[in-house]
């Protein structure tokens, strides 16, 4: 690993074998990697991919032992990208894309680190924004308990307002001992806002028209193409998300820096603070550059180097942690992320039913297996592959297996009537959840069609055979089969929150109504039980 002068503490100087990287690789993968480069110009990349990475990663990236990593060390991680919930997806474009950092990944190897006696304590140069809220809570409180292990964590940015707002990433930030900051950056902790768009005029220009129905007021997903502004009832929704976030964030900002509510607030009201500001703020501890962060924890008083070795994050997760799956010997990961969606293939960013309903009757057959952590990040999607996957899980509570269900960033809709049959369901503060009502309809485009000149001629049998069709608006009888549906599936759904958070169904409708909660507001009303991340649910 070698050390830079400028935003990023290291550089890995190569993917093969390096007496400065702790992972060690064999001197016969460059061969193997430019056979692969050629190879695809006539294979194909990606039917290569799925033959041959296996086999490479299996001979060449097995990583090094725990027993090869240093006897002293410092972990150091350079985030340059947004840390999510799954991996980056690879294309045809690109197949040997870096998978990327995931917000589980980091927070076991910090966990593990956390438990190490060769881990002196943690560096983390952050030039990336757009982490999810509740990526970062999750992140935060690891960080907070592999300092209370008595490490220290300290965080490095250039500048907290480089593209736009850094609330989010101030955020992060503030749960670091010591903050630094470059002495011309600035930190723009402005407060939350929202913007919507609502296009329902400029389709009506271009000839086309959404119809869509819900069940209930707050079910609103679609109001950007049916309204032209905001309706009570999503607004009263929005901004009691809003004010949670925001309390959310700007109190635990103000435990960490040791502010009062008031000073916060001139902060906030203030917008943009240059580095003597924030310094004078206490925002940030110092001033100065990453490479100046680096000769703070590897010099001694006199200014010589100690020599801690630096180790990347990454190769200290490989060398040590196992996946979360195995987290426990008695328990077994499921993930559903992404839309949700009929399926028995994995699908990249869908979360397919019967895949995911396979995945646990397997666990539920495993005799070894003792709990079953469902973590669920998702908007919702399809009502039946949602059942589908609800159904696994209440079969494997019969088959004697605990069902824990842990939520990331949004469990709404859909990813709540997943949850609802589970023995525990925790959630993180800004989780979004709820969101228990349907919506179902179409675009028509007849008015677009006429504009082209674009002409349709039909043959159908049956009254509403054109149900779905584009080209027509919804007939009477096509309407009150539509409204006919909803509110089945919305009694459907109504029904099995009930049954599984042992509540009546007029309570359950009460909160319910399409409303989207954050996890805070959604454990106060039993939606979900407790509050926490994974490290909690396990």
């Amino acid at each position: 690993m070698s050390r830079r002068f400028g935003s990023f503490f290291y550089q890995t100087k190569s993917r093969h074998a390096d007496a400065a990287v702790v992972r060690k690789r064999s001197g016969v993968l460059p061969f193997i990697g430019g056979f692969i480069r050629k190879a695809c110009l006539f294979i194909g990349a990606i039917v290569l991919f799925a033959i041959v990475m296996g086999i490479i990663a299996g001979a060449f990236f097995g990583g090094a032992s725990s027993s090869d990593l240093p006897k002293k060390m410092v972990l150091v991680l350079n985030i340059t990208d947004p840390i999510g919930e799954t991996e980056t997806i690879r294309s045809m474009a690109d197949p040997f894309a870096p998978a990327g950092l995931t917000a589980p990944y980091v927070i076991e190897a910090l966990d593990r680190a956390a438990k190490d006696s060769r881990v002196q304590g943690v560096l983390v140069s952050l030039d990336a924004g757009g982490m999810q809220l509740t990526h970062i809570q999750e992140l935060r409180a690891a960080v907070k308990r592999f300092r209370l292990s008595g490490k220290f964590a300290h965080i490095y940015s250039a500048s907290f307002a480089d593209l736009g707002s850094g609330t989010g990433a101030y955020y992060f930030a503030s749960a670091f001992d010591k903050i630094w900051m470059q002495p011309v950056g600035m930190v723009s902790l402005t407060g939350l806002s929202i913007e919507m768009p609502f296009a329902k005029e400029a389709l009506g220009k271009l000839g086309a028209r959404a119809e869509f129905l819900q069940r209930e007021d707050y079910k609103s997903a679609m109001e950007s193409f049916t309204r032209d502004s905001m309706s009570p009832e999503n607004r009263e929704m929005m901004t009691s998300i809003l004010a949670d976030f925001s309390d959310q964030i700007f109190k635990d900002i103000a435990v960490d820096r040791g502010l009062t509510n008031d000073a916060l607030k001139a902060v906030m009201d203030k917008g943009l603070l240059t580095g003597d500001d924030a310094l004078t703020a206490n925002l940030v501890t110092n001033l100065d550059y990453a490479d100046a962060l680096l000769d703070s924890v590897q010099g001694d008083k006199k200014g010589t180097k100690s020599e801690v070795p630096l180790v990347a994050l990454e190769d200290y997760a490989d060398a040590v942690a196992k996946p979360v799956s195995i987290h426990a010997a008695n328990v077994a990961l499921v993930r559903v992320s992404g839309e949700i969606v009929p399926g028995d293939d994995a699908e990249p960013g869908y979360a397919t039913s019967d895949y995911i309903a396979e995945g646990i009757r397997e666990a539920a057959e495993n005799e070894a297996i003792k709990v079953i952590l469902v973590r669920i990040d998702s908007p919702g999607g399809s009502p039946t592959a949602s059942e589908t996957i609800r159904r696994a899980i209440v079969k494997a509570k019969a088959e004697g297996k605990k069902v824990i269900v842990s939520m990331g960033p949004v469990a709404a809709s859909g990813g709540y009537w997943v949850a609802v049959d589970a023995d525990r369901i925790y959630a993180m503060p800004s989780t979004l959840t709820g969101s228990i009502g349907v919506l179902m309809g179409k675009f028509e485009l007849s008015g677009l069609w006429e504009k082209l000149g674009v002409h349709w001629d039909t043959i159908s049998e049956g009254e509403n055979a054109q149900i779905w069709s584009m080209n027509k608006p919804l007939s009477e009888s096509e309407r009150a089969a539509l409204e006919n549906a909803i509110d089945n599936t919305y009694d459907s759904f109504l029904t099995r929150v009930a049954e599984g958070r042992k509540m009546k169904k007029e309570e359950v409708r009460e909160i319910a109504r399409g409303r989207a909660w954050t996890g805070l507001q959604a454990k106060e009303r039993g939606l979900v039980d407790e509050i926490g991340g994974m490290d909690a649910a396990l």
